[in-house]
């Protein structure tokens, strides 16, 4: 399936390179992918060390997701043609093609891919009956997917998360979620809910929450999506909703310990490195890639979630 709002074939908007992706090389350098075009190589002090261009063109390919392996080689995602392509700093070393039989049908559903081994990609996938991580082989020319998938989002590792929202007997939402994190095996459940409310709203549905990763105190760093409903005696029109995102910190235990201030902005593209998370972020000055920790002023212990959590136990 094409997929033009992912890869278009472009790699220049208004004659500027279109940076769609980056990865940190196992020498902690910054990698950036200028969309179907090259990977820009920065050290950490921002000094490029190398432009590495690629034939897309010439072979009719593109690329709009980016990792890096354990042994410095690049994998990219090709959107439009359905597949994965594996480069170094030379030159393309194969093309593998997703195949008919995957159990995943299109690449636009893959949320994050990371390299945990040569030539083994970790991929984490939408469907329809939810997000799944799965590890698949790109070594030859047709992708094979490797053992049963797990169910969630990686964390990085071997460790998972997964989100389920909670329903009234209606249908309708509630204002909680069900959090499972699997650490190698040990999975930690709670149910968080948000309580907000002030003179202007309150907390009306939870209709998500996203975890991107190890913070550097105990716990994850996350987002809760929430919908608030103004009150009658406020000024908002009574029934009108506002989404709401809040930064968390998520501990072990599935309780949240701290939130954010609420004008925290940073890139919406996270990805998760040796066990920190990173943000791109386009700014006034320019492209900033950072970890997440760095980009979060001092969050607060006071909070509006309730958390309910159980007993660790193995699957």
């Amino acid at each position: 399936m094409d997929h033009p709002d992912l890869d278009f074939g472009l790699s220049s908007h208004d004659g500027l390179p279109v940076i769609r992706d980056f990865a940190v090389a196992p020498n902690g350098n910054l990698l950036l992918l200028q969309l179907s075009r090259s990977i820009c190589e920065f050290t950490p002090a921002g000094v490029l060390v190398g432009t590495y261009e690629f034939p897309f063109d010439a072979r009719g390919l593109t690329a709009y997701m980016l990792t890096c392996g354990p042994g410095g080689d690049f994998y990219m995602l090709d959107g439009h043609n359905q597949v994965f392509i594996k480069a170094d700093r030379t030159g393309i070393l194969n093309v593998c093609a997703l195949g008919d039989d995957a159990p995943i049908a299109d690449t636009g559903l893959m949320i994050s891919m990371y390299a945990p081994e040569e030539d083994i990609l970790q991929l984490t996938a939408s469907t329809v009956d939810g997000s799944f991580v799965y590890r698949v082989d790109v070594s030859g020319g047709t992708a094979v997917f490797l053992g049963e998938p797990v169910e969630g989002q990686a964390l990085g590792g071997d460790t998972y998360y997964r989100v389920a929202l909670q329903r009234n007997g209606d249908g309708s939402l509630k204002n909680s979620v069900r959090l499972t994190i699997d650490d190698r095996g040990l999975e930690h459940s709670g149910v968080i809910a948000a309580e907000y409310q002030d003179a202007q709203y309150r907390t009306s549905a939870l209709v998500g929450l996203a975890l991107y990763g190890p913070a550097d105190e105990s716990g994850y760093l996350g987002k809760v999506f929430e919908w608030r409903i103004g009150a009658a005696s406020s000024g908002a029109a009574p029934g009108d909703e506002v989404p709401v995102e809040t930064f968390v910190l998520v501990d072990d235990s599935c309780t949240v310990r701290k939130v954010f201030p609420a004008d925290t902005e940073v890139g919406a593209t996270i990805r998760n490195y040796g066990g920190t998370a990173y943000s791109m972020a386009f700014t006034d000055e320019g492209l900033l890639v950072a970890p997440l920790t760095k980009l979060l002023a001092e969050g607060s212990a006071e909070h509006w979630f309730v958390s309910q959590t159980s007993l660790p136990s193995s699957p």
